[in-house]
């Protein structure tokens, strides 16, 4: 097995370990946390937004007008805002006039007027009729709050009209009931009672038709947009002007839609005023076009499936071809989840993309971080010498060429030969091994005197050379005093103390003393120098002078 492949073993069973230590992580940690949550409702809202474009316009959808109090309603009618209630019930009285299916009063009507006779001449016009619903609520402290006594002794029928929003404040559920600590139902939300009253059947058998059980919320869909529901202001009906049989058996639904009243949701398909988002919990209850989710267990094998395919494309598929399939098994996976969705199903979409992202990013990164490594690895092995660990000559000549081009006139650049003094004599009489462990200890000394920026190097066999930049003569003769007092004072297992005096000679060539056409000419000088050294006696320190 290949060394990039430790990590992803090429085996099935390892495979599958590994994916389903991903499915796992995800499912158990990875889902729970913020930013997956919310990526998973930005899928599904681009799911929303392409279901509402491919799929058709229900029928039902014919049978909603939205009776809106707009802001030319609140300029025509005379009564300032809040209208009295007579008002409302003349309104009724003319819709009720052509037949209506239901009207639903979405307003909140639970305190009393200041003038007895609004609320009684209301009440009076509600209990004509057995179509007519309005609103109660959940208040932020627990308390249900309904309609005022006599609206409630009208016989009008009420439900609770509050909607959750998701974690990103947008509407994509409904609550179905109210239920008590015993998880018994105290009242139904009134979306539910109204589509049970469209398909005259009973709210409990609603939701038994639509979930087989009684959950507390579920995601509905968006049949329609609000350019898509029709619109017809109060102040029309106000006015009577209005064609007959307009109202005749449709579900009317009046409420607020003018900007002053702020009653403005966040959905999936875009800005929705209540009474619209209304109108599409109704149509979706009526419907039975509300989503089911996957079984944990179903959403669990999901992933682990992904993740094992995955693993295995980007092992057996070079990574042009690994990532192309990656990003295909993405686009295949998208495809049957939204394949799902137009079939009402929800699954999670973003646990999958997420797994198949970090399961390429983490194996193409480890491989090119590999790839970094052992080139630099080899980069190291042609430039280092292995028996002192300094700089190989050929790499020392790239250095000092690159610096001498990029010298300026005023800069102190020089160069250092260092030859170790009657080395083949140690090699002769003490063995290559010997020799070996003094260049070992040499090459040590000069490391520790060489300061960072110094670029120490073994020129070949005894020899070795350092470039140095910034320091002057004196500063250079300290620096050969150091490194030729320290190397004087080795010590090997081999020798007795003081039976062998290890000494260097040292030449040097110094850029400003000269001022050399060119870095092959320093370096021959600074030879010069060595060789100068040696002529002299050795056991010194030569500098090159023109």
């Amino acid at each position: 097995m290949r060394n990039s492949d430790s990590f992803f073993s090429r085996t099935g069973a390892q495979i599958a370990v590994f994916a389903l230590l991903v499915a796992s992580s995800y499912v158990f940690g990875i889902s729970r946390m913020p930013f997956a949550r919310l990526a998973q409702f930005k899928i599904l809202d681009v799911f929303y937004k392409l279901g509402h474009s491919v799929q058709p316009e229900p029928k039902l959808v014919d049978s909603v007008i939205i009776a809106g109090i707009d802001d030319l309603s609140l300029e025509t009618v005379p009564d300032q805002w809040p209208w009295p209630r007579s008002l409302f019930a003349d309104i009724l009285e003319s819709i009720e006039e052509q037949g209506p299916k239901l009207i639903c009063l979405d307003l909140m009507l639970s305190g009393k007027s200041r003038d007895s006779r609004e609320d009684r001449t209301l009440s009076e016009t509600i209990s004509k009729y057995d179509n007519i619903f309005t609103v109660s609520y959940m208040s932020s402290d627990g308390t249900y709050v309904k309609p005022y006594d006599g609206i409630r002794s009208s016989g009008v029928k009420t439900g609770f009209v509050n909607t959750p929003s998701d974690m990103d404040g947008v509407t994509r559920s409904v609550w179905l009931a109210v239920k008590s600590p015993a998880g018994s139902i105290l009242d139904y939300s009134l979306a539910v009672k109204i589509a049970s009253f469209v398909n005259n059947i009973t709210p409990g058998e609603l939701l038994d038709k639509i979930t087989g059980k009684n959950p507390d919320s579920v995601y509905f869909n968006y049949s329609a947009a609000d350019y898509q529901l029709r619109f017809i202001p109060i102040a029309k009906i106000y006015k009577k002007n209005i064609p007959g049989g307009v109202f005749r058996d449709k579900i009317v639904l009046l409420g607020v839609t003018s900007k002053l009243f702020h009653d403005i949701h966040r959905t999936p398909i875009g800005p929705m005023h209540g009474v619209q988002v209304l109108a599409n919990t109704v149509l979706s209850l009526a419907l039975g076009k509300t989503f089911s989710t996957l079984p944990a267990w179903v959403e669990f094998l999901i992933l682990y499936f992904v993740s094992f395919v995955c693993i295995r494309t980007i092992l057996k598929f070079r990574p042009g071809e690994g990532i192309f399939l990656c990003i295909l098994l993405s686009v295949i996976f998208l495809t049957a989840g939204f394949h799902l969705f137009l079939h009402h199903v929800i699954m999670d979409y973003f646990g999958a993309l997420f797994s198949i992202f970090c399961i390429a990013f983490f194996y193409y990164t480890g491989k090119y971080a590999q790839i970094i490594s052992e080139n630099s690895r080899l980069h190291k092995e042609a430039s280092i010498d292995s028996l002192t660990q300094l700089n190989i000559y050929k790499y020392f000549e790239l250095k000092l060429k690159r610096e001498f081009l990029a010298l300026k006139q005023d800069k102190k650049l020089s160069v250092i030969l260092i030859d170790i003094d009657n080395f083949k004599a140690i090699n002769d009489n003490y063995g290559h091994e010997s020799g070996n462990q003094v260049i070992r200890q040499f090459a040590r000394i000069l490391k520790s005197a060489s300061r960072q920026d110094d670029f120490p190097a073994r020129f070949g066999g005894d020899e070795f050379c350092v470039l140095i930049k910034g320091l002057a003569r004196p500063q250079l003769e300290a620096y050969a005093g150091r490194i030729m007092e320290k190397f004087g004072r080795s010590s090997f297992s081999w020798i007795d103390n003081g039976q062998i005096k290890f000494t260097v000679s040292i030449g040097i060539a110094l850029y400003s003393d000269f001022h050399p056409g060119n870095y092959l000419e320093m370096l021959k000088c600074a030879d010069k120098a060595l060789y100068r050294a040696k002529e002299e006696g050795k056991n010194r320190v030569c500098f090159y002078a023109s």
